[in-house]
């Protein structure tokens, strides 16, 4: 599934939108009703470092590589924009350490 990453630069966050992800449920189902959509929240610490906070998935839409989507498109921002990353995240770390095309953007000072 192609996913309808947005950023919100207010929020600070990458997301996609609960109604982007309910193609597949039947309204008043229990998938259609507990999708919250996605959310991946990062934060600027310091001038061109990022903490990124949490990915969040619903338990129903897990493992099937959605969240993988999320971290991808946010780290390729911050590769964008100069951010060093400080990941917070459980599922974030464990992106950048089986992805070592990525270990570049860790923050060393964290």
């Amino acid at each position: 599934m192609a996913l309808n990453i947005q950023h919100d630069r207010e929020q600070t966050r990458f997301y996609v939108p609960p109604e982007s992800l309910d193609d597949d449920a039947d309204p008043g189902s229990p998938a259609h009703m507990a999708n919250l959509g996605m959310v991946l929240s990062y934060k600027e610490v310091r001038p061109g470092v990022v903490e990124f906070k949490s990915t969040l998935v619903p338990p129903h839409l897990r493992g099937q590589g959605l969240g993988t989507q999320l971290v991808r498109q946010g780290l390729d921002w911050a590769r964008s924009e100069g951010y060093k990353v400080v990941p917070l995240c459980p599922f974030t770390a464990q992106f950048i350490e089986e992805n070592p095309e990525y270990q570049d953007l860790l923050d060393e000072q964290s």
